[in-house]
């Protein structure tokens, strides 16, 4: 029954914003520290209920919700069981939507991004999104690829945030060059996401000084692969200027979210030591 609720009944209006641009995410990335963004398994029933504000009480900047899809390609086991248990509970697009603005309750003003796949987009998709008081969408693909989705999610003024591998194509350096709010994800390493043992891809570090020379304004937030504390660290001395913690978050929530919030608080501590 959840997936037929119209949109004003999800809880966060999503009307009456004309620019595409989100003031929580550039407040909270506003560059005096480098920035901690945390992966949240959006209706995992095995992932605590009080991670979000967990998380964010250990020092999270932003949190990228995680909303389930049924072919999420470019999540390892840890992210993509996660969503498996998500749909089995009966999380579907609306049902998302609802836990986000209720999620948007409790967090008050932190910055929420909905991280997702393009399995179903359309103008009733963004007007939904809109309405459950998400900052941003991230999305697992190119921007080029995304005509459809920025074009709707701009008529609700909610930004696309571009998400981009390490092969870096000209036409997606241009559309993240556009941005002038929010950031641009970047992966660490090729593949599919997951707590990896050694360190970043060695193309990252040159990948982040062409995108600053294309001209790339937002902060560029640098996530796959990372494991904890020292590797988060070393990709700020990279230059990125923000890290995505997502898998290694995940796994710890499995065990509570002490042990996540825990895991966050290194992390942050390295981050600001620098």
């Amino acid at each position: 029954m959840a997936e037929e609720l119209s949109v004003d009944e999800i809880g966060h209006g999503g009307k009456g914003r004309d620019v595409a641009s989100s003031p929580r995410l550039d407040r909270a990335l506003a560059g005096h520290r480098p920035g901690l963004v945390c992966y949240v398994p959006l209706g995992d029933p095995r992932v605590p209920e009080d991670l979000p504000t967990a998380l964010l009480g250990a020092g999270a900047d932003v949190l990228e919700i995680g909303v389930p899809a049924a072919n999420p390609w470019l999540d390892g086991p840890v992210v993509a069981g996660s969503m498996r248990r998500a749909r089995a509970a009966g999380v579907g697009h609306h049902r998302a939507a609802q836990l986000v603005a209720a999620l948007r309750d409790r967090v008050g003003e932190h910055p929420m991004v909905w991280m997702g796949y393009p399995e179903q987009p359309g103008a009733r998709w963004a007007s939904t999104i809109a309405a459950s008081g998400a900052d941003a969408v991230l999305m697992a693909e190119a921007p080029r690829r995304l005509a459809g989705p920025r074009r709707w999610l701009t008529e609700v003024g909610v930004p696309l945030l571009a998400f981009l591998g390490l092969e870096l194509d000209p036409a997606d350096v241009a559309l993240a060059s556009a941005a002038t709010s929010g950031y641009v994800m970047l992966q660490a390493v090729a593949g599919t996401t997951g707590v990896r043992a050694g360190g970043p891809d060695p193309r990252l570090a040159g990948a982040l000084v062409a995108l600053r020379r294309a001209g790339v304004r937002v902060p560029l937030a640098v996530g796959f692969g990372i494991a904890g504390a020292e590797p988060a660290r070393r990709l700020v001395q990279l230059g990125a200027d923000a890290v995505v913690i997502g898998s290694a978050v995940v796994e710890a929530a499995l065990d509570g979210s002490a042990r996540a919030a825990a895991l966050i608080a290194d992390v942050r501590k390295a981050l600001d030591a620098g």
